[in-house]
């Protein structure tokens, strides 16, 4: 938790950059430093699976590791500009400190050695792309970069190829699933906890209306529901998804570092669409805080689609007829109605998703308990 500390900071900055470059680019080059963050925690929460943080060379990694993630984010604001040799040493440094570690720190006779002989010299290989492009420019730095990060998240899914080494497979990577699965959900209450500060940061600053207050209430409403969208039932089954699934756990974690990314981005971007609403609630919004209206939500609840369709095997079909309906919604009242007004549209989607939702899971577990199978919260999993 100690080592999280860096990626509030992180998500705070995302946040912040977002919301200054409301374009394409901006949100390309946002999404790309998105991507990178997450890799970078992602990974090392691997690593704290199969490793006692809580001793003293654990310590001392996570330690150098936090260090390199700071100079990561604080290169975030200009990391396309001056300091990309910053963004290149935290990433980079995160990166190889770990990974050389457990080379290090494991046996020849260790499950773990070979595959991490695989990840580090992966890491290698992909490193020199990080490098080239800190000393590149505009559009060609975002064209290199993109194609470094590409290749670090391809790396799982071909098993972390080296030449002469081989390749991984997922049943290599064995996890701890209620540990793993805590650690996801953190770097999710951190991004909800990101969007409850923003939110009040951009409040304390203006006059504080009814208009104001109101709309304040209605961001920290869709904060709650992006909560409620998740903890309220999928956390649990989440959980019990990896117990079960003794033989699967390698490939559904690395499922998991995939997919809870679109989750993370979808509250970030949520979280622009209360400061926009907060800062002027009486606006009409067009092009695109529009489109960051619409799709912090529309890109949280797809990103759960895909969680239910690849994971935990649910119905699906409810979350993306929401994701649609807040998409229209905003597309027709837009500009017809001020940002408040649109905002309580999407937050009263969203809450009406989570009452249905919540309602079938309560069904579900009347009817369980009268066919006399277990009403203890376990969840029914189908096997693909």
């Amino acid at each position: 938790m100690f080592f999280d500390l860096v990626f509030v900071f992180v998500v705070t900055q995302l946040s912040a950059q977002l919301m200054a470059d409301l374009t394409l680019g901006g949100a390309t080059k946002t999404m790309l430093l998105l991507l990178a963050a997450w890799w970078a925690w992602v990974n090392t929460t691997w690593v704290t699976n199969w490793f006692d943080a809580e001793t003293p060379a654990a310590r001392t990694i996570l330690a150098v590791a936090m260090f390199a993630g700071l100079l990561g984010a604080i290169s975030i604001p200009d990391a396309f500009g001056d300091r990309a040799w910053l963004l290149v040493a935290g990433y980079v440094g995160i990166q190889l400190v770990r990974n050389i570690f457990i080379v290090v720190a494991t046996k020849p006779d260790d499950p773990l050695y070979r595959p991490f002989q695989r990840i580090l010299g992966w890491t290698c290989m992909v490193m020199p792309l990080w490098i080239a492009g800190a000393f590149v420019n505009g559009d060609e730095r975002v064209a290199v970069w993109s194609v470094a990060l590409a290749l670090d998240y391809a790396g799982p899914m071909v098993g972390h190829w080296v030449p002469g080494l081989g390749r991984s497979r997922p049943s290599d990577w064995d996890l701890e699933p209620s540990h793993f699965v805590e650690r996801l959900e953190l770097f999710l209450i951190i991004a909800l906890g990101e969007s409850i500060l923003a939110a009040g940061a951009t409040a304390s600053g203006l006059d504080p209306t009814f208009t104001r207050l109101t709309a304040l209430l209605v961001a920290m409403l869709v904060t709650a529901a992006l909560w409620w969208l998740y903890f309220d039932v999928h956390a649990e089954r989440m959980l019990e998804r990896l117990r079960v699934a003794a033989d699967e756990r390698g490939r559904l974690g690395r499922d998991l570092s995939y997919l809870y990314v679109a989750l993370v981005a979808g509250i970030i971007v949520a979280a622009v669409g209360n400061q926009l609403v907060i800062a002027h609630p009486d606006q009409h919004r067009h092009g695109a805080e529009l489109v960051a209206i619409a799709g912090g939500p529309v890109l949280y609840l797809l990103g759960s689609v895909a969680l239910k369709i690849r994971v935990l095997h649910l119905r699906w079909e409810q979350r993306l007829v929401a994701a649609i309906a807040v998409a229209v919604a905003v597309a027709a009242f837009g500009g017809r109605l001020p940002g408040l007004a649109l905002w309580a549209i999407v937050f009263g989607i969203l809450a009406t998703l989570g009452g249905v939702e919540a309602a079938d899971a309560r069904r579900l577990e009347r009817e369980l308990v009268t066919s006399g199978e277990p009403a203890d919260g376990t969840p029914v999993v189908t096997e693909p």
